[in-house]
């Protein structure tokens, strides 16, 4: 249902490049410039492989770099005189244990009280939110992208971290991020532990991927990763940040 929505908006400015004459000259321009607009119907198996690719590549390398980002954020954290001692003693304590291998994806929920006060997008740097929403395979809006797109023409481009600008940035990121958590956790409520079994190997891949879940893994891997999404997910008193930390933390284990 979703998919059919955005082929319908997408499809009305599209619309004009098929009755205008000559309309279709203006197309490659169109599409630089708003590459994600195309309705799907016209576009090709090879460009979906193609895409779907980078998609994944930029997973991957956005889950290494956020290996780094994280602890960095605890670090300052704990260097902040505002953060109470008692909240210090629990962040070293969840500094500790995400560096060692013995612990369970679950073993984190002990710090969701941590994570509700200092776990919030808008408190990370634009460049991690955009690592974060790589990770979670979304291109988010900064509000440069199409500026950007232009600008490419000639080789330039705006940084989302620009002095004045990046605090635009960082708001519509975040913004984006807790949208795309609401949505993805709303579907969770209404997926049937029993019919995930049934799922073809196709739709299964598309849920998984969409949840930050190593789809390079035998379909059992991945059933039995997006089953412990869906037991956390579904409590509500998880924030979103450290859903993605026990996902993260999940995807790098199955790919080392």
């Amino acid at each position: 249902m979703s998919q059919v929505k955005q082929d319908f908006i997408k499809f009305i400015p599209f619309s004009f490049f098929l009755l205008l004459p000559g309309g279709e000259l203006f197309l490659p321009a169109w599409v630089l410039i708003f590459p994600n607009s195309i309705p799907s119907q016209f576009v090709g198996e090879a460009e979906r492989i193609k895409k779907f690719q980078e998609l994944k590549e930029r997973q991957e390398d956005a889950a290494e770099k956020l290996l780094f980002i994280m602890p960095n954020y605890l670090a300052k954290l704990l260097s902040n005189n505002s953060v109470p001692d008692d909240d210090k003693v629990q962040i070293r304590a969840f500094k500790q244990l995400i560096k060692s291998d013995k612990f369970l994806p679950t073993d984190l929920l002990e710090y969701r009280k941590l994570f509700t006060k200092y776990g919030k997008f808008n408190l990370f740097q634009t460049k991690s939110l955009i690592h974060m929403a790589h990770f979670m395979s979304i291109s988010p809006v900064t509000g440069l992208n199409t500026i950007n797109n232009i600008l490419s023409l000639f080789k330039v481009k705006i940084p989302v971290d620009a002095p004045v600008i990046k605090y635009m940035t960082q708001m519509l990121v975040a913004r984006e991020l807790n949208m795309y958590f609401r949505r993805l956790r709303q579907e969770d409520l209404m997926l049937d532990l029993e019919d995930i079994d049934k799922y073809p190997d196709q739709q299964l891949t598309k849920v998984c991927f969409e949840r930050g879940i190593n789809i390079n893994q035998p379909r059992t891997e991945q059933l039995a990763d997006l089953k412990l999404w869906l037991s956390i997910s579904n409590k509500r008193n998880i924030p979103h940040l450290l859903l993605l930390i026990i996902r993260l933390h999940d995807f790098n284990t199955n790919r080392f």
